[in-house]
């Protein structure tokens, strides 16, 4: 049912197009147009003639708009893919932070954090390298900002710099010698997870209903 409907509403034409065709068969079927075989009727040259001049204007007048037209429509499409490429590498970003301040909101010990880190930035490189963490985390700071321009109705930068400033406060964890972690680290990873969850509660439906090329 619904590739029924993607096929229903795909147009090559606009609708603007089709209604002036409708228009123009409906006139002509009005005042007596018509296509019929009879051998007997005498052909009518000079309405032949007006007939065939009209309907060249108005084949010029059409591949004169699609030569206009279809260009335009071709760029218009490419920028909306090109746009919806970069709205999506930000919000995986912001969904990989997201998704981790989940998975570390009731953690306990230091092994389980790394953990997580290593679950969620493992393909980015050794994560349990704080230098090599730090880079990450800069390097995924070009993508948070981004969402500033790319999304419409989006968050503030001051949101997204204390979004950065939590994941630096939870990777210098990493760093301890202790196990077990202590309150006063845990208190670092609640009020990132708690700036990661407003975010998701007021931002990520709206970017994901952004990350559209056509609408179908």
């Amino acid at each position: 049912m619904n590739k029924i409907k993607k096929i229903l509403k795909f147009k090559i034409l606009p609708n603007w197009v089709l209604l002036v065709f409708v228009i123009i068969l409906s006139t002509l079927w009005t005042f007596g147009w018509k296509i019929t075989y009879n051998p007997q009727l005498d052909n009518n040259w000079n309405a032949i003639d007006a007939v065939g001049g009209w309907i060249s204007a108005i084949i010029s007048g059409i591949a004169i708009w699609f030569a206009v037209y279809a260009p335009k429509h071709i760029a218009q499409e490419q920028n909306k893919i090109a746009l919806f490429e970069k709205r999506f590498a930000s919000y995986s970003v912001f969904l990989k932070y997201t998704s981790f301040a989940e998975t570390i909101r009731q953690i306990d010990t230091l092994t389980q954090l790394r953990q997580a880190f290593l679950l969620n930035f493992m393909e980015y490189g050794d994560v349990t390298d704080p230098k090599e963490l730090l880079l990450i985390i800069k390097n995924d700071e070009k993508q948070l900002m981004s969402g500033l321009f790319l999304f419409s109705n989006f968050c503030s930068g001051e949101k997204i710099r204390k979004i950065l400033q939590g994941i630096l406060e939870v990777a210098s964890l990493m760093q301890n010698e202790e196990i077990k972690l202590s309150e006063k680290d845990k208190d670092k990873i609640y009020l990132f997870c708690n700036e990661c969850k407003s975010f998701t509660t007021d931002y990520m439906d709206e970017m994901r209903k952004q990350l559209t090329i056509r609408d179908f």
